[in-house]
C-alpha cells in the first residue's frame, strides 16, 4: 500500500503535469500489481542469498578451532 502512494508521489515529481503519467515503462502503470510483486520477489531472493551464502560458509567452520584461533 505504501509503495503505491510513494510511486504516485515520485511520478508526480518526475513529470511536468501531475496525475497525467502512466509510468516510465511502456504499458506498465506505477500501480501494476505484477510489477510490484516481481520487484518484491526479486528483493526477497537477493536478500535471502545475501544472508544464506555467508551463513553456509560459517556453518562449515569448527567452533573449537574458531575459538582457539583468536
Amino acid at each position: 500500500m505504501g509503495a503505491i502512494a510513494i510511486s504516485e508521489l515520485i511520478g508526480d515529481a518526475l513529470y511536468l503535469v501531475p496525475g497525467k503519467h502512466n509510468g516510465l515503462l511502456f504499458n506498465v502503470k506505477t500501480t501494476d500489481p505484477i510489477a510490484l510483486a516481481s520487484a518484491l520477489a526479486g528483493i526477497v531472493v537477493v536478500s535471502l542469498l545475501a544472508g544464506a551464502l555467508p551463513a553456509r560458509r560459517v556453518a562449515r567452520v569448527d567452533p573449537v578451532q574458531a575459538l582457539r584461533g583468536d
